[in-house]
């Protein structure tokens, strides 16, 4: 059962490193890190910096203020997109998964 958490997790986490992180010049990425640490690329720049975020997201500690909100600035064309991803993933572990592994 940790195994398909385990999978579940790094399925989502390869989505939001397509979906939210912003791949360029490493450089900029830990300057902008550095200065903005709720940024897409400091949340979801690399996949292990998408696994920690998305294991956040699984425990419910503060996901919601901390990674989703900053999110829906405006900047993506469809906000409820970025809701239909998030709150799947935390439906579906938190609830459903994280009951069988616990």
């Amino acid at each position: 059962a940790f195994l398909i958490l385990l999978m579940t997790t790094c399925l989502y986490a390869a989505m939001a490193v397509i979906l939210f992180g912003n791949p360029g010049n490493e450089e900029e990425a830990e300057q902008t890190i550095a200065s903005h640490p709720e940024s897409n690329i400091a949340l979801f720049g690399t996949f292990s910096r998408a696994m920690f975020t998305m294991m956040q997201v699984s425990t419910g500690d503060g996901w919601v203020t901390s990674v989703v909100r900053p999110k829906l600035d405006g900047s993506y064309a469809n906000d409820s997109g970025i809701i239909l991803f998030f709150t799947s993933y935390y439906l579906l572990v938190s609830l459903v998964i994280m009951n069988i592994v616990v």
